[in-house]
């Protein structure tokens, strides 16, 4: 699945966005979900990160007192999604979404763009994944210690700035970094300066970077494409669940647009502590 992936995403150049923009653990539901307009309470899924108490989101899943933080609630999931902000790595993306999110901009807003094994989109401006050249953008950054593991949340871009859009890694692969790495980089790096980020990123995985992948999944070719600023850290369940919702295709033929939409109630920005 992730093999297949790979190749789309040479051939799109890496773009979510303007131009458009597996896991088999979903978690069962412990309440009757036969009555409409009620929300589903899912089975809490607990996620161990193996490293802990070192830098970026690879090591560090602590929301402490005063730090501000992400509540994603999406419409017919009692679960949040609870998502640590890292401000100090990705100031401009931090206050982007946090100063979108506190305006309302993504109460109602769709779920556009579902790919079981890969991630889910949203935050376009009119939920059809196309960005509005009304919407605030900014400069598309990276940092080595931001790494797109399981539950990473990221700004997608339209290949020249981020803007409102983000997406979320739903990818549990624990084989996602070495399969890459081993099958993949090579190509990567025949494309010479145009992935020279991406190659890098792969290059200079430290041994915590590669243990977190092994352990928990992600989608490693796009280290060093995309600006990573969150960190889930509880609401694997709801992520797990929305991500294998039935899919249809768009209007480019990729089979990812909710057949039933998929709506984000709204994004809270609330203040620490938080404990998982």
């Amino acid at each position: 699945m992730l093999r297949k992936i790979l190749t789309a995403v040479l051939v799109s150049a890496l773009i979510f966005g303007t131009v458009t923009a597996c896991d088999k653990n979903t978690s069962k539901n412990s309440t009757d979900n036969s009555k409409k307009n009620e929300d589903i309470t899912l089975a809490v899924k607990t996620v161990n990160f193996p490293v802990n108490g070192g830098e970026g989101n690879v090591g560090n899943h602590t929301i402490g007192e005063g730090e501000e933080y992400l509540a994603i609630k999406v419409t017919g999931y009692a679960n949040e999604i609870i998502i640590k902000l890292y401000p100090e790595y990705e100031k401009a993306a931090v206050n982007q979404i946090s100063s979108l999110a506190k305006e309302g901009f993504y109460k109602g807003n769709k779920v556009h763009r579902i790919i079981r094994g890969f991630m889910l989109q949203a935050g376009s401006k009119n939920g059809d994944g196309m960005s509005s050249n009304t919407e605030p953008s900014f400069e598309i950054t990276t940092n080595e210690k931001m790494r797109h593991i399981y539950g990473a949340v990221c700004m997608a871009n339209n290949g020249l700035s981020n803007g409102s859009q983000f997406y979320i890694v739903n990818n549990t692969d624990k084989n996602a970094l070495t399969d890459f790495v081993g099958e993949q980089l090579g190509t990567y790096k025949s494309y010479g300066d145009k992935y020279a980020n991406v190659v890098r990123f792969a290059e200079n995985a430290t041994a915590d970077i590669t243990k977190t992948y092994d352990t928990l999944g992600g989608v490693p070719f796009l280290d060093g494409g995309y600006t990573v600023f969150g960190q889930t850290i509880a609401g694997w369940e709801t992520i797990d669940a929305v991500s294998a919702v039935a899919v249809k295709g768009n209007s480019s033929g990729e089979a990812s647009t909710p057949v039933e939409p998929v709506i984000i109630e709204n994004i809270e920005v609330r203040t620490g502590p938080y404990n998982a």
